[in-house]
């Protein structure tokens, strides 16, 4: 009877050791493994969440200067994966937002002022700021064409963009404007963005000797190191930059062009923003162009040539270098004209493409005479004649179709026009 008795007591013990050989075992997970499980999560979510964000700027660089549209995605918080044995704790969040907002974005004078330039006195950036669990992470910035890190006087780029260019003597910015969703939750948000490709430019004497205040959580040597080609070339011209209180102050030398992109963010129409061009030589695109009239073909053939308006709502002249015919509802393949003027003002002036034929596959031609249209005018212009197919002496009708052009202009700047007959 003893000795059943102490092999039963020795079942017992086995099973209380085995018991506690899981309890601590479990205990070792939760308290050990589980978190460095899931600080590679965290980790893991924060190399994705740099990516987002120099996705975020190579998306928006893209369409600045540019009638178009992107989305950018952020994903948001990190998931643990699921336990059989151990508890996580809830999932990280962190929070996605505007920052510098509400940040004048001047001239530090009253005329010229840089907020004409760029289309308003506000821009900001776009912050996340991680919440992890398990792992100690810095917020990373989108702002002004930059991806860093913030660390406050110890910022790390991910990606940077010259604002200051020593070599060619401009200095471009970058600004945002429209809305951004702040979120905290776990997930991915869409980003909206839309571009205009009315670039507001300066020429080199419209802001010599003024003082430009910049939003900026950079520093000066971020400014002056990363984001200006040659801080001692721009030093030695008579600029200068120093940054205080979440502001950047350029000094602006003589000799230095000034451009400006908008970028809307949020479901926007195109920025309104750019509209306005300081530069003597005026190139930013007009507006719009509007169909007047149809012309041309013969006495017994429909109109294979359009005539349309292209109005000018600039303060300064706009040169039209080039030509493109991107598309049309017609059936036409290709613009030739039977007296080789494919292209003019219906002032007279020709400016027949060099190559004398216009292909519709979206290639520009370069004109063998520029036409400018003055500031606060318009101009109306013939192109024709439509034709269907080469070796074909027919013209198409163009009655009641639809046309998308892109003219090229003397800054290499362009934009698209839909012409409706």
């Amino acid at each position: 009877m003893e000795f059943g008795y102490e092999r039963g007591q020795a079942i017992q013990i086995g099973t209380l050791f085995i018991f506690a050989f899981i309890i601590i075992g479990i205990s070792v997970n939760q308290a050990a493994l589980i978190p460095q499980q899931n600080k590679q999560v965290e980790f893991n979510h924060y190399g994705e969440l740099k990516d987002d964000f120099v996705q975020l700027q190579g998306d928006t660089i893209s369409i600045a200067g540019a009638n178009a549209m992107r989305s950018s995605s952020v994903t948001l918080g990190a998931r643990y994966p699921a336990r059989t044995l151990g508890v996580n704790p809830p999932p990280p969040q962190g929070q996605l937002k505007k920052t510098l907002t509400g940040t004048p974005f001047a001239t530090l004078s009253t005329d010229p002022d840089v907020s004409d330039l760029c289309g308003g006195s506000t821009t900001f950036g776009v912050q996340y700021a991680p919440s992890y669990s398990n792992f100690d992470a810095q917020p990373v910035t989108f702002e002004n064409g930059q991806v860093f890190i913030s660390g406050g006087s110890n910022n790390a780029f991910l990606e940077t963009r010259t604002i200051i260019n020593t070599d060619t003597e401009t200095i471009r910015f970058y600004r945002l404007t429209g809305s951004i969703p702040t979120r905290s939750t776990v997930g991915t948000v869409n980003i909206e963005l839309t571009g205009s490709n009315i670039i507001g430019q300066a020429d080199e004497n419209e802001f010599e000797g003024e003082n430009i205040s910049v939003p900026t959580q950079l520093t000066t040597s971020d400014w002056r190191e990363d984001l200006t080609t040659d801080y001692s070339a721009f030093d030695s011209d008579g600029g200068s930059i120093s940054t205080s209180s979440n502001q950047a102050e350029i000094a602006i030398p003589g000799g230095y062009k000034i451009q400006c992109y908008t970028i809307g963010t949020g479901n926007t129409e195109p920025p309104a923003a750019n509209e306005y061009d300081l530069s003597t030589d005026g190139t930013s695109p007009p507006e719009s162009a509007s169909q007047t009239s149809l012309s041309g073909g013969s006495a017994t053939a429909p109109p294979a040539n359009i005539e349309f308006t292209i109005d000018n709502t600039g303060v300064s002249n706009a040169t039209i270098t080039k030509i493109a015919v991107i598309s049309t509802d017609a059936s036409a393949t290709f613009v030739e004209d039977e007296n080789d003027v494919e292209f003019e003002s219906t002032d007279g002036t020709p400016s027949t493409p060099l190559d004398s034929r216009i292909n519709i596959d979206g290639n520009s031609e370069p004109l063998n005479m520029s036409v400018t249209i003055a500031g606060g005018s318009s101009e109306e212009f013939n192109l024709g004649q439509f034709r269907p197919g080469r070796g074909n002496s027919d013209t198409a009708n163009m009655q009641n179709q639809q046309v998308t052009i892109m003219l090229t202009f003397s800054d290499e700047s362009t934009k698209q026009y839909v012409i409706n007959t």
